[in-house]
């Protein structure tokens, strides 16, 4: 069986949302589960606070009819119904139901009702219950009022949800009056709608009823109010709603949309004509449309696009007769958004009317065309004003009109020069200066002829018929632009006889038929920037004209003169900034095979040359010349090495400053010839010089029939050249500081070997001697052969330690790996220097954790160990010294650390170094010469590991040494 929580759930689930009271009583009459709605119900009845019974509940109920058909209900075990009323009902009417519950317990049923007959049974009391729980549920609201007093009879949870606080609750509508409910009831006009239903029996709905707030917000309803009959025979009206707010808003947006864009359509001057697709009848025509076209929507009717042109005869500008398929209407209905169109539209009253028209298609949500509009607005007047504008240019050409006209051009001119020399841009200039020339003078063609400085000059820009020749080069003889810089002024031919022959231009103007030419020469501080021509004129050029295109030209070359000064200005700009890349790239490197390629790169980078080259003075004598590097058609040459005397090289350097040599000079010398069979046509050369000393020369070179080098090309040379050469003069001498310093090393190397073998011999025959092989030796002789092997050994120490100095700078010294165990290694050094430690009264142990074999240099680790701990102890006066063996990063790290007094952080850098000395008065008593450390720290670095040290003075130092587990690695 359940538990009593289970079920308590399950009757929450069942009636916890019912608008009835609903109550489980068990056998005892306590309560096991009873409904918020009950709740509320037993409160207007005089519910008692905290009772746990049906009877505490309701003491009034007990003996009565009610409570004996209760207690009958629960005893018989059988459904029963009845209605409570006056008192015991609070002014109410209540119906009950009780049926029992195969649990034993007794389930109850409280809702409010108005006096009727009892519920049908059976089949139609469920049906009744049906019934009620549908409309329970519906989302349209839903009353039943009384006729007389309005007073809410029944309503369903949707009815509550309109309603603002404290109607909300199920239940809480019942027995109330609309007045007290709704906010604003009497003297409304709902209200007197409501009671003419009650008194006639007429019907009354409204489709959209607005309602005062209140519940969350305001709301638009549709109200339906009708009378209903019940069993009993009171008159009850029945009133459903249903919230329409959403839709009445959009409805009222859109058709406020829809009136503002009629509006606005109706307001414009532009024609605006809709036709649905794809038939093409007409749905609107606004009233411009209908004042411009002649005809209204209602005249045009219900035709489609095939009747269009009955309705609106169109004609061209050329007065041919509209193609119906290209009027742009149907070309909208079609899909095709077509640009202004111009159309004749003939009135009803025979006159026309000339619009721009364009079509645009209307499409829906899915892409398809929906409807087509088509927009046109009257030019009928612009094209009057435009003819009259015709006949007043004709007119103005009298002496009446001479004088506005020319006052009108002065201020054109005056726009267009001030245009032009803000223009910095020089292509950009003349073509403005063109543009402007044919406007003004109103010609067919303009033109600038421009010389290039090689003999020829170029036509650009070219408009209008000259356009064919625009970029075109022709040879600077015999073309207009030479025959107006020999004239000095500007020349006006007015027939095509009077156009003269020649080359260029003016070959083209008779090839092309033209009546009429203006040429204007273009100049500015006394500097030609070419020829301005006008070209092909209905009527003949006039001073005026004249004058107009020598203003214009003048404005153009003052132009082009600041435009190229800003150029100048510019350029110089960027080559500063190329030459001082240059300079920081010839300074960060003293290779001298990569500082000479990066001058020839440089160079042909700053003066765009197809190739270029860099020979170097050589030979002990200086008396020979080296093409260090060449590239482009010098390439060939690059290593090849010749006589000084008689070269390029030389001619360049005698001259001391730059050159430009044409190849093609029928007195060039024999090697600027041999170039011109590798294809170089000119050459610009500097010299590198250092003072006095001619280093070399640079050259750069371009092919025949290329542009010739300036002479900012030799200037940028030039400047190239006095880098160049600081470079070249570097970079020599710090091959020959190299050479110096591998010249050291071996003298070094020799040195030490010969050193070693004299001092091998003292060393032999101290021994003999101490051996007593050449006689006895008294006490005074032994010390004084002792203290003699000492020396030797010392000074060959010293000696072997300069030679092993020399091997590394000579990069001589090669390991030679094996395998060892660095503990026992570290273990034998150690013990073959307890000796020393014992003179000092110091101590010395090594502290070990297991470490993998390593490979490595046997020898070179010896001499490392040896070098530390001896090092160590040498500086340590009191304490000792404590060498510790671990792994480290799969190699071993060595570390030795004493007690001596320690390094200051001035002298931590240095130790490095050879030969320096810390304290010299310590190391001239404990002897050294500095080079211990600077080899342990180059044997470690060889071996692929490190040497490092960490000291602070006054508590000694420690020294470590760390080697990977493999030499092949870690070198």
């Amino acid at each position: 069986m359940p538990s009593s929580e289970a079920r308590h759930r399950d009757h929450e689930a069942r009636y916890g949302a019912a608008r009835e009271g609903v109550c489980v009583l068990a056998p005892d009459w306590r309560f096991r589960y009873v409904n918020a709605s009950l709740l509320e119900i037993l409160h207007l009845l005089g519910q008692r606070e905290g009772v746990s019974s049906l009877w505490e509940a309701l003491p009034g109920w007990r003996g009565t009819p009610e409570a004996e058909a209760l207690e009958r209900a629960m005893e018989d075990r059988a459904a029963v119904c009845f209605r409570v009323a006056g008192a015991r009902g609070a002014g109410r009417t209540w119906e009950v139901e009780a049926d029992p519950l195969p649990t034993g317990d007794l389930r109850v049923h409280v809702r409010h009702a108005t006096p009727r007959t009892a519920p049908a049974p059976g089949a139609a009391a469920t049906r009744e219950a049906r019934l009620a729980s549908m409309v329970a549920n519906l989302p349209v609201a839903v009353a039943l009022l009384d006729a007389e007093t309005l007073a809410v009879r029944e309503a369903n949870a949707a009815c509550h949800a309109f309603l603002a606080d404290p109607w909300r609750a199920p239940g809480s509508l019942m027995g109330h009056t609309v007045a007290e409910v709704v906010p604003g009831w009497p003297g409304s006009e709902v209200e007197q709608r409501v009671k003419r239903v009650a008194e006639t029996g007429e019907p009354w709905e409204v489709a959209e009823l607005r309602v005062p707030p209140t519940g969350p917000r305001p709301a638009w309803l549709r109200l339906s109010v009708r009378m209903v009959d019940v069993p009993d025979g009171r008159r009850h009206l029945l009133a459903t709603a249903v919230e329409v707010t959403g839709p009445v808003r959009a409805r009222r947006a859109a058709e406020a949309e829809r009136r503002a864009l009629f509006d606005i359509l109706g307001a414009l001057p532009v024609g605006v004509i809709v036709a649905w697709a794809p038939e093409g009848r007409i749905a609107y025509v606004n009233p411009a449309g209908a004042r411009l076209g002649g005809r209204t929507a209602e005249e045009v009717g219900d035709d489609d696009s095939s009747s269009y042109l009955a309705h609106w005869p169109l004609r061209t500008s050329a007065g041919e007769p509209f193609s119906a398929d290209e009027i742009p209407l149907v070309r909208a209905l079609r899909g095709e958004a077509t640009p202004e169109v111009e159309m004749v539209i003939p009135l009803p009253d025979g006159k026309e009317r000339t619009v721009l028209g364009m079509g645009v298609p209307l499409r829906d949500a899915a892409g398809e065309v929906d409807r087509a509009m088509v927009a046109f607005y009257d030019i009928t007047d612009r094209l009057r004003l435009e003819r009259a504008l015709i006949e007043r240019q004709v007119e103005a050409e009298a002496a009446a009109a001479d004088a506005a006209l020319r006052a009108e051009e002065s201020r054109a001119l005056r726009e267009i020069g001030r245009f032009l020399v803000s223009e910095l841009d020089p292509a950009r200039v003349l073509e403005l200066a063109t543009h402007s020339a044919m406007d003004l003078l109103g010609s067919r063609g303009a033109y600038v002829n421009a010389a290039r400085g090689d003999g020829r000059a170029r036509v650009g820009p070219a408009l209008g018929i000259m356009a064919q020749v625009n970029g075109a080069v022709f040879p600077l003889a015999g073309s207009s632009l030479e025959m107006v810089q020999r004239e000095g002024r500007t020349l006006v031919f007015n027939s095509p006889g009077e156009i003269p022959g020649g080359a260029g231009t003016l070959a083209t103007f008779h090839r092309l038929g033209v009546r009429n030419v203006i040429l204007a020469p273009m100049r500015a501080f006394g500097e030609s920037f070419g020829v301005l021509g006008v070209v092909d004129r209905a009527e003949p050029f006039t001073a005026e004209d004249v004058r107009v295109l020598e203003a214009l030209a003048d404005s153009a070359a003052m132009a082009m003169h600041n435009a190229r000064l800003l150029a100048g200005e510019r350029r110089r700009a960027d080559e500063s900034r190329a030459l001082l890349a240059a300079a920081e790239a010839l300074s960060s490197t003293l290779d001298p095979a990569e500082v000479t390629a990066r001058i020839v790169g440089i160079a042909e980078e700053l003066t765009g040359a197809a190739g270029a080259g860099l020979t170097l003075v050589a030979g002990t004598g200086q008396d020979r010349v080296r093409a260090a590097v060449a590239t482009g058609p010098l390439a060939p040459i690059q290593g090849s090495v010749g006589v000084l005397e008689g070269s390029l090289t030389e001619q360049v350097l005698r001259a001391g400053s730059p050159l430009i040599l044409d190849t093609g000079d029928p007195g060039a010398p024999a090697p600027l010839r041999h170039l011109s069979q590798l294809g170089v046509g000119v050459l610009a050369a500097a010299p590198l010089r250092v003072g006095d000393e001619g280093l070399g020369v640079i050259a750069v070179v371009n092919p025949a029939g290329a542009p010739a080098f300036t002479g900012e090309h030799l200037r940028l040379l030039s400047l190239l050249a006095n880098h160049a050469a600081i470079a070249v003069r570097n970079a020599r001498l710090y091959e020959e500081a190299q050479e110096a310093s591998h010249a050291k090393s071996n003298f070094l190397a020799t040195m030490s070997h010969e050193l070693r073998t004299p001092l091998n011999a003292l060393e032999g025959y101290a021994s003999l001697m101490a051996d007593e092989i050449y006689g006895a030796v008294n006490p005074q002789q032994a010390h004084a052969l002792s203290r003699m092997q000492a020396s030797q050994r010392h000074l060959l120490g010293l000696i072997e330690q300069v030679l092993d100095v020399a091997r590394l700078e000579a990069g001589a010294k090669r390991p030679e790996p094996d395998e060892v165990n660095p503990v026992s290694l570290a273990a034998s050094v150690v013990e073959a220097l307890h000796g020393a430690a014992e003179r000092k009264h110091l101590t010395l142990h090594m502290e070990s954790e297991p470490t993998p074999r390593i490979r490595t240099d046997i020898g070179m680790v010896r001499q490392i160990l040896t070098n530390m701990i001896g090092n160590a102890l040498k500086f340590t006066e009191r304490g000792g010294v404590v060498v510790r063996v671990r792994g480290h990063d799969g190699g071993v790290a060595v570390a030795v650390a004493d007690t001596g007094p320690g390094i200051g952080p001035e002298h931590v850098d240095r130790i490095w170094e050879p030969f320096y000395q810390v304290a010299p008065t310590m190391t001239r008593r404990e002897g050294g010469t500095g080079l211990g450390l600077p080899l342990a720290r180059e044997y470690a670095r060889i071996l692929g590991g490190d040497l490092t040290v960490h000291s602070e003075p006054g508590t000694g130092s420690t020294f470590t040494l760390t080697l990977p587990h493999d030499l092949a690695f870690g070198s």
